[in-house]
């Protein structure tokens, strides 16, 4: 009998570790596209395209918008609502025009993605 609940365990927590590694890689995708969509802003911010600029920050916003079912479930609030920030941040310097400004946005926004992507990370700290 005790056998059968130390297998029960040891499946479970198994499990447990599958699921935290597919939602590493699933969070790692999801920065990465965002890190990528708004870097491209950055660039056409940079080439004095603020048109284009504000379209793909526009569709980061739409992307993070999207992520919402997820974010909510498997992200802390505070996080959420950091990036969210960040990223309208930037999309109010870019709808601005203000290429220096943005350049900050868009650091915060990096940082705050970086973070995100950072903290689901398994580390020694993370366990021990």
């Amino acid at each position: 009998m005790m056998m059968k609940q130390e297998i029960a365990a040891i499946v479970i927590l198994l499990l447990l570790l599958v699921g935290s590694l597919v939602n590493i890689r699933y969070l790692d995708s999801v920065t990465e596209e965002m890190l990528s969509i708004a870097d491209e802003a950055m660039d056409f911010a940079r080439a004095g395209d603020f048109s284009a600029a504000v379209q793909k920050a526009e569709n980061a916003a739409n992307y993070w918008a999207e992520l919402d079912g997820y974010t909510h479930i498997f992200i802390r609030h505070p996080e959420i609502d950091a990036t969210t920030d960040a990223l309208c941040d930037l999309l109010g310097e870019l709808y601005a025009g203000n290429v220096y400004e943005a350049q900050g946005a868009h650091r915060k926004l990096r940082e705050h993605l970086l973070s995100l992507s950072g903290i689901e990370h398994i580390t020694l700290g993370s366990v021990f």
